[in-house]
């Protein structure tokens, strides 16, 4: 599947119900498709926001494979790599807090795996999720 965005929420809500449609086809959990479409809303909020113009879209190819779905974001704005974002300090208070950054943090929580490149002056942002979040490893507990 592949989607263009111009710069407007009509076309982020585009997005998501693309991919809601595209996972409800192959069977995707409530919960799979809730995570899939905040990181889409997050991903195209922030590209529209920050680096999308009239004749440079976002571009999102997704791709269900292997149990996983496979999202491509592509944009010619400035370099911006979120993986190197900071995390946020979550336990701070909220008036300390600086603005930004949760939407990153969530993406990066989500997801099984987050890779940024630069590519022929384009930002290229792949996020993989699992279509079953029941299978995920689970995280080691104290003893």
């Amino acid at each position: 599947m592949h989607i263009s965005l111009a710069r407007s929420s009509h076309d982020v809500l585009r997005m998501t119900d693309a991919i809601d449609d595209l996972l409800a086809r192959h069977g995707a959990s409530q919960a799979v498709v809730h995570d899939a479409r905040l990181v889409v809303e997050e991903v195209a909020c922030n590209a529209v926001r920050h680096a999308v113009t009239p004749d440079a879209p976002l571009e999102l190819h997704a791709e269900v494979d292997h149990g996983r779905l496979q999202l491509e974001f592509r944009d010619h704005g400035e370099p911006f790599d979120p993986t190197t974002c900071p995390a946020p300090q979550l336990d701070a208070d909220i008036e300390s807090r600086e603005i930004g950054g949760l939407g990153v943090y969530l993406v990066r929580e989500l997801a099984e795996e987050v890779q940024y490149q630069r590519i022929d002056d384009c930002n290229v942002l792949r996020v993989t999720l699992r279509l079953d979040n029941d299978a995920a490893p689970e995280t080691e507990k104290p003893a």
